[in-house]
């Protein structure tokens, strides 16, 4: 005989593991043991949206300086006032 467990609907002791039902409130233990077996925790995936977007604003403002840079007018010629 297998260990004996507890319904979680009426709080009944003697029930073997091997039991489908509950003898006494006849709740389904079948769906327990299903969700005794999940995990409490999914492994989680770490996502990180927000340190994308900064390496893409980071990206855009470096390409900008040197696009800036490569491009630039020379400045125009002083202007000499005579009087």
């Amino acid at each position: 005989m297998a260990s004996d467990n507890t319904c979680p609907i009426c709080g009944f002791h003697l029930i073997s593991t091997d039991a489908a039902k509950c003898p006494q409130c006849d709740a389904d233990l079948t769906c327990f043991r299903v969700l005794d077996a999940i995990p409490d925790e999914a492994p989680s995936v770490v996502r990180r949206p927000f340190l994308g977007a900064v390496f893409l604003l980071l990206g855009g403002l470096a390409s900008g300086f040197f696009l800036a840079q490569t491009y630039r007018s020379e400045p125009p010629p002083p202007v000499v006032l005579r009087t």
